[in-house]
């Protein structure tokens, strides 16, 4: 505090002995006038001094009482965080005393009570950085989730024949544009294999016209040969590059293929039969062989449940039918329903055995014990086309 008094003392008893100097100018010495020149700069420099002391003092204070607003924003807080990762926070023990006493003088910071209460300190304003942290990793899992449940559930809505092509058709799109990706990569590797040639006729003429005949006749020889080697590195290269070319040509013709057949498929379940069972019970549908449930940090209930058919189905009487549709996993904790999920059988309905996934946005409690209840949501058979 008094070194910023007498630098605001000097600075203004500098310029006033500059004011004085100027007034009675004529009257004064060689040596006062230069003293009386000199004098402004003196209070300059010390009006300087001070301002920069303030200022220092003002951003030390700022750094000590603001908390770090990200991870090493602050030298205490990379102190702590070199602390955490070199495993020396344990002051029990006299070796990390020491090592983190290493740390702190690497970033000159000072520990007049110790150095566990510099750490205590560093840690304390850690905190609100790791809980910032926190929420937003839980944020980004929740997201994630949010998508995934949307993914999952995105024929929730359909009924009867309408998810059945509405499936068909979204598989049968991703297909054709995987295709369209294939020869794409096939056009580049054909190209990457060929090297263009020279125009010897065109650059022998140029040489020709600035340094006369023989240098054109020189240029259109050694381009001549320089296209030999090139029409001889790109039949090597074809030849290198046709395995490749091939199978990608292949695989995109065979997911045309399949798409192809899918379209076919679309056609003729446009007139496929259909029943409503959405009133009987999910239990005289479906057998349940297995259930598997994991709650993420967020709460959210993953489900994955096999499932079979209870008995070959048919309708009309005599007409072979699938069951498909949707139904809700009621995830139940200390008898409470704590969230619901949404399962759509798959695109061929319930033939076989098979596995459907499903999400559950809520917040069940990882230690307490789950299970699973089903209902149907809705459910239908539809005739089974050869």
């Amino acid at each position: 505090m008094w070194m910023w008094v007498l630098w605001l003392f000097a600075g203004i008893i500098s310029f006033l002995f500059s004011f004085a100097m100027i007034v009675d100018w004529e009257y004064q010495s060689a040596i006062m006038r230069v003293i009386g020149v000199l004098a402004p700069f003196l209070g300059i420099f010390f009006f300087k001094l001070l301002k920069d002391s303030l200022l220092g003092k003002k951003s030390s204070e700022s750094d000590k009482e603001l908390p770090p607003t990200y991870i090493g924003a602050t030298l205490r807080d990379c102190f702590f965080v070199e602390c955490v990762l070199s495993s020396c926070n344990d002051f029990t023990k006299k070796k990390n005393v020491d090592k983190a006493k290493l740390i702190a003088d690497k970033y000159g910071l000072s520990y007049p009570n110790g150095i566990e209460e510099l750490y205590n300190k560093a840690y304390q304003e850690h905190l609100p950085l790791l809980k910032k942290v926190s929420a937003k990793k839980s944020q980004e899992i929740q997201s994630a989730e949010r998508a995934e449940e949307s993914t999952l559930s995105q024929y929730w809505t359909k009924y009867g024949r309408d998810k059945k092509i509405s499936m068909l058709t979204d598989i049968m799109n991703k297909l054709r544009n995987e295709a369209d990706t294939l020869d794409k990569g096939a056009r580049i590797i054909s190209r990457s294999a060929y090297e263009k040639e020279a125009d010897w006729a065109f650059w022998g003429g140029v040489a020709s016209g600035i340094a006369g005949l023989g240098a054109g006749v020189a240029t259109a020889i050694d381009l001549q040969t320089q296209n030999a080697q090139t029409r001889l590195n790109n039949e090597k290269n074809m030849r290198a590059s046709i395995p490749y070319y091939m199978a990608v040509t292949q695989s995109a013709s065979d997911k045309r293929d399949v798409a192809d057949r899918i379209e076919r498929e679309i056609d003729s379940f446009k007139e496929a039969l259909i029943e409503d069972v959405t009133t009987r019970k999910f239990e005289d549908l479906i057998l349940v062989k297995n259930v598997e449930t994991h709650i993420s940090q967020s709460g959210a209930v993953k489900i994955a449940v096999a499932l079979s058919e209870i008995e070959s189905k048919s309708i009309y009487d005599d007409v072979p039918a699938v069951l498909d549709g949707s139904f809700f996993a009621h995830i139940i904790q200390e008898g409470e329903i704590v969230g619901k999920a949404k399962l759509v059988l798959p695109v061929q309905g319930l033939d076989g055995e098979i596995v459907v996934e499903g999400i559950a946005l809520c917040c069940a409690d990882v230690n307490k014990k789950t299970s699973v209840e089903f209902k149907t949501n809705k459910m239908w058979l539809i005739e089974r086309l050869a």
